[in-house]
């Protein structure tokens, strides 16, 4: 081997092990970027934690200020969000009076109206992006949510078992598939409110207005949906059994012949013209 075979060897080696040297610092950084990163994440959470904790009228602004951080850090943090998810809905059951089922006599104990912090999480879960839920569900169970708003939420899946939304806004959002068993929905709004394969059993609905909703495939059965506004709903499907339907206007509603109807309680029933679909 002369000389200059030799030097180009040895320059080859040298430019190959910087090379590894390099490939090894960089991946040393990232390393250490993704920990400092997560670590902030982290910091962020327990913060946001800390201040959602605070009790009383007093720290009202500093909840509703967590709840948002929690949303960025869910949007920041797409793996956090199903964490976030869970902690907004335990924050909302909590935060929240009991709920006094509505097919018992004894008076409710949900308020008119509300609070600004449990409004700013249900705000919060419902615009969220789905496609990070990594399997998690809001869990509302229970909760006392008189006259929230949920117009367009994605609620899919959600679970409301014996929550009340009596009063609530809930136009255009999606409830595919939720669990609303026990539900209070009286006076809600339901107008374009996607109920797609919802179950709904012993399900208040009475005086409701819901113009257009889509109750395809839902479990509806033991319900009361006296005195409901229901013209256009899509009943394709649709499980009605022994509800009751007195004085409900489901005019050029739609249908098929897997509507079950039986046992329906129907008095002053506006029916008009069906839609076989």
């Amino acid at each position: 081997m002369n000389w200059q075979t030799a030097t180009s060897l040895v320059t080859a080696a040298t430019a190959a092990g910087a090379l590894i040297f390099t490939g090894l610092s960089l991946s040393a950084t990232r390393a250490q970027v993704a920990l400092a990163e997560q670590g902030q994440v982290t910091d962020r959470y327990t913060k946001a934690v800390e201040q959602l904790s605070k009790s009383g009228a007093e720290h009202l602004h500093s909840r509703i200020g967590a709840i948002y951080a929690l949303e960025r850090l869910a949007g920041d943090s797409h793996r956090d969000q199903p964490t976030v998810i869970n902690l907004l809905s335990a924050f909302v059951r909590t935060a929240t009076p009991p709920v006094q089922p509505h097919y018992q006599p004894a008076a409710r104990t949900c308020g008119t109206a509300t609070p600004a912090d449990v409004q700013a999480a249900l705000t919060v879960l419902g615009r969220r992006d789905p496609s990070f839920d990594s399997g998690a569900r809001i869990d509302l169970r229970g909760s006392c949510l008189p006259e929230a708003d949920l117009t367009g939420a994605k609620f899919a899946d959600a679970d409301l078992t014996g929550a009340s939304l009596a009063g609530a806004e809930l136009k255009n959002a999606d409830f595919k598939n939720a669990r609303l068993h026990y539900t209070d929905l009286n006076t809600a709004s339901l107008l374009h409110t996607d109920l797609t394969a919802a179950s709904l059993e012993m399900t208040r609905l009475t005086d409701t207005w819901a113009v257009g909703v889509n109750l395809s495939g839902a479990r509806v059965t033991n319900s009361d949906a006296t005195g409901a506004m229901m013209p256009g709903a899509d009943l394709t499907g649709t499980d009605l059994t022994m509800s009751k339907l007195v004085a409900t206007n489901i005019v050029n509603a739609r249908h098929d012949d897997r509507t079950v109807l039986e046992g329906v309680i129907v008095s002053e029933f506006t029916l008009g013209v069906w839609w076989v679909g």
